[in-house]
């Protein structure tokens, strides 16, 4: 299902002086819910969730928590982090199943930018929404989705229902005329100045 390994120690006790002590010793605190199981407190190496963090789309990534006995799949639902250093804190897994639907949140990625009519003539690009909350099965999530601008007009919206999903994905709570993105400003055409 994944290809995102992270090492995981078991946490034996809970509390600030033990997530302390772990974040001394270059260890995440972390903690794995969901599905049938019980919550299990785990720690996760620093260093290899930093880099996980700086790569995009963490939080629609599945990863594959092992540790000496077992491994689960989970996904980052939140991560908390340090005010001052921005060093993760805290770190929250949800487990996910193969046969499951489940709720992410994907990035939006905007093309065709260098085609589109109204972004020739100076127009500027507002977007509205950057990231879209998705249902779908754990192995079809996709990195991210894809907006195409080549065709989008001065004054013209892109909504949800101009965005074309993968097969197999939903948009969660939200309506298929919320606005993903705008074009406002630049030069009209003569035929436009004239009617």
């Amino acid at each position: 299902m994944s290809a995102h390994i992270l090492q995981v120690q078991e946490k034996l006790s809970t509390g600030t002086g033990v997530a302390r002590a772990l974040r001394r010793d270059a260890l995440v605190p972390a903690v794995v819910y969901g599905g049938s199981s019980e919550p299990e407190m785990i720690a996760i190496d620093e260093k290899d969730f930093i880099k996980e963090i700086h790569t995009p789309g963490i939080l629609s990534r599945i990863f594959t928590l092992k540790n000496s006995t077992t491994e689960q799949h989970a996904i980052v639902k939140d991560i908390q982090f340090h005010p001052v250093t921005d060093k993760p804190l805290h770190v929250d897994f949800q487990r996910v199943d193969a046969n499951s639907q489940i709720k992410v949140s994907v990035a939006l990625h905007f093309t065709g930018q260098d085609k589109s009519p109204a972004l020739k003539r100076g127009a500027t690009l507002n977007v509205v929404l950057h990231k879209l909350e998705i249902l779908c099965n754990p192995k079809s999530i996709p990195e991210f989705i894809t907006v195409d601008l080549s065709t989008l007009i001065l004054g013209e919206n892109i909504t949800l229902d101009n965005v074309e999903l993968p097969a197999d994905v939903k948009v969660c709570n939200a309506k298929r005329d919320h606005v993903v993105a705008t074009l406002v400003g630049g030069k009209k055409d003569k035929e436009e100045e004239a009617a």
